[in-house]
């Protein structure tokens, strides 16, 4: 008995999808048995019967799964005489939508030799190019994405005609794998698993020491990192003619710690003289060992000259900027990695993502907005916006300045004040319909993360609520009730009842409602 030809309705299905899988069976004794096995985080699931669609086709369906899981599955075949059996490979993917992160469980994860532990898998991340087509090679793909948990190299060979706009974000569906230690994606076809999502907000370099960074590598593969008082050792390569790259082996601390500063014949680099040590490096953490243990081989890859900065030049770098709406007031947190020469903060806001954009608030009249000048800890800040109006989406924007007057611009982040209690923050993108997605993780404890979807109104706006209801049907608690705008929004809920007390283990009901749509979700609190 064989199983062939097994394939599956979506390559990644999104978190709004079920995803059906289906083969062809033959040989011993029909009608036969079919059974998906599959997994989820790990854990086994209850088996999926497979039916007959026509001829030797059998077919079955995977449930809804959450943003990020990882999903496993095998079809086991037995015939009417349960004297013949067939198992098919196994094959793995992470549903909806992946943080581009190596934590356990994550698409990024390696094992105890470096190696990547789930290789093969397909996954779908959401990024910003930190590096622009045709920056490392002139004839294939080979740039970076970047979100709020690390970075990615996307990668596919000869696609060389497909454009990535650096500070762009783009959607990536493909097969994640290992080359020389480091972690890419490569997308079946750069043509229709690419979608750019038009501008994003370019992350800051993480700016970090080489013995940080040789600390915890695989924490930084494939960011953009910055790295100060850089100098050359004379241990590694010479400074590369044009045409050629080279291996610089550089120093932050007086040869203590060591990396690779690659020169890549691709960029301008090596049509430039050397520069005068020391200098600011900015550039990809990537890896580069040719054989397991992949422990080794770290290097840093400047785009061009501009990534080699006069010492002491680099800016504030920014761990994180969030924007968390509540009624009638906006909190803004975020917290420095290290600081330079940095004065202080603005705040600046706009009711427009693009354009408008007045000062709010300032380090000059405020002292919780005053910067530590020199600094390689991390600090945490926090403004609050009291003078919101519910209902109106705000944009935001952090300006550092530092003992020149120069400032540097980070965000925009945007919050949406509004009567309920649940955090919200729209992501910027406005989608085309309706949606509300299962909430992250489920079972949830002590809080879970609920993405929706606002389109694009007539009207500019529409009244929703989000409310949840324990099993008896009771309301107990209202995370929404308001005017909202195009967007799509992640909202935050934290167990807790309207009077903020912590609610019991068990089953809540999401129902998230506007004019015209009306959706509801099964959320388990679990204790």
């Amino acid at each position: 008995m064989t199983i062939s030809n097994v394939s599956r309705e979506h390559t990644v299905p999104t978190a709004l999808q079920t995803c059906y899988v289906q083969c062809d069976i033959t040989g011993g004794t029909p009608p036969y048995v079919a059974l998906i096995k599959y997994s989820v985080d790990g854990v086994a699931q209850t088996d999926i019967a497979m039916s007959n669609t026509g001829g030797d086709t059998y077919q079955g369906t995977l449930p809804v799964q959450a943003n990020g899981a990882r999903v496993e599955y095998y079809i086991q075949v037995t015939d009417a005489g349960l004297d013949a059996s067939a198992t098919s490979a196994t094959y793995g993917l992470f549903w909806g939508t992946s943080a581009i992160s190596n934590g356990s469980g994550k698409i990024k994860e390696v094992d105890a030799n470096g190696v990547l532990k789930y290789k093969n898998y397909y996954a779908r991340v959401i990024g910003v190019a930190t590096v622009a087509s045709g920056t490392f090679s002139a004839s294939n793909l080979d740039v970076c994405l970047q979100d709020a948990f690390g970075g990615i190299n996307l990668f596919k060979f000869s696609a060389s005609t497909t454009t990535i706009t650096l500070g762009n974000s783009y959607t990536v569906v493909g097969a994640l794998d290992q080359y020389n230690g480091k972690t890419e994606i490569i997308p079946d076809d750069a043509t229709t698993d690419i979608t750019d999502n038009g501008a994003g907000v370019m992350p800051s370099p993480a700016i970090k020491t080489i013995a940080q960074l040789l600390a915890s590598p695989e924490d930084y593969e494939g960011m953009l990192i910055g790295i100060q008082h850089v100098s050359n050792t004379g241990g590694g390569g010479s400074w590369p003619t044009s045409g050629n790259s080279a291996n610089i082996e550089i120093t932050d601390d007086g040869g203590t710690s060591l990396l690779t500063l690659r020169v890549d014949s691709d960029t301008d680099l090596d049509d430039n003289p050397e520069p005068s040590w020391p200098k600011d490096v900015k550039g990809i953490f990537t890896q580069y060992d040719n054989s397991s243990p992949y422990d080794g081989g770290y290097q840093i890859m400047p785009r061009s000259t501009g990534d080699i900065l006069d010492d002491g030049s680099l800016p504030v770098s920014l761990a994180s900027f969030t924007a968390i709406a509540q009624d009638g007031k906006v909190t803004l947190k975020w917290t420095t990695e290290s600081e330079i020469d940095n004065v202080g903060f603005e705040i600046v806001r706009s009711v427009a993502q693009n354009s408008g954009y007045q000062t709010i608030a300032t380090y000059k009249n405020n002292d919780d907005l005053k910067g530590q000048l020199n600094s390689t800890n991390h600090r945490n800040y926090q403004y609050t916006d009291n003078l919101v109006v519910n209902g109106v989406t705000y944009w935001y924007k952090l300006v550092d300045v530092d003992l020149n007057g120069v400032k540097t611009f980070h965000g925009p982040v945007s919050a949406l004040p509004h009567a309920g209690s649940g955090k919200i923050v729209n992501t910027g993108t406005i989608p085309h319909s309706y949606a509300l997605e299962p909430n992250y993780p489920n079972p949830f404890n002590p809080k879970t993360t609920i993405n929706f979807d606002i389109p694009e109104l007539t009207n500019g706006s529409t009244f929703a609520t989000f409310f949840v209801y324990n099993a008896l049907g009771q309301r107990v608690k209202t995370l929404y009730r308001d005017n909202i705008t195009p967007g799509s929004y992640t909202l935050e809920w934290d167990g807790t009842n309207e009077s903020g007390a912590t609610l019991p283990s068990g089953v809540y009901y999401g129902v998230f409602a506007t004019g015209s749509f009306t959706k509801t979700i099964k959320m388990v609190l679990m204790k």
